[in-house]
């Protein structure tokens, strides 16, 4: 059950972060380590093994607002700077393309059609 668990939650981390899941990984942290102790048969052996999970559970969630504020400020900063590559990006590829554009456009100009002698009388 604790690998099922286990995966699901890995799973929900990858695909659902957020505060929610803060808090679910938070109590995972510290309520499983908490059964492991109470069912094994050596508890003091078993709270030296756990004992580090469920301090970082405590730590999440007493750290939990430090968190979200880090966390929305590096998305905002992350995003801010997407968002700046990919307008320069764009702007360069109009500016390539405009270029191209004009260069195909000066050189049709310069072409010569060669028509063959029985298409020339047609007009």
């Amino acid at each position: 059950i604790f690998s099922v668990l286990g995966i699901v939650m890995g799973c929900m981390m990858i695909f659902r972060q957020g505060t929610v899941i803060t808090v679910i990984v938070s109590i995972y942290l510290i309520v499983f380590p908490i059964i492991r102790i109470l069912l094994a048969d050596n508890k003091m052996d078993c709270l030296k093994s756990e004992w580090v999970k469920i301090l970082l559970g405590v730590l999440l969630l007493m750290f939990l607002p430090a968190l979200l504020h880090a966390a929305d400020t590096i998305v905002y900063y992350t995003l801010t700077i997407a968002g700046w590559l990919a307008i320069g990006i764009s702007v360069l590829s109009f500016i390539i393309s405009l270029v191209s554009l004009i260069k195909h456009s000066q050189k049709a100009n310069d072409v010569v059609f060669i028509v063959p002698p029985e298409e020339q009388n047609k007009d």
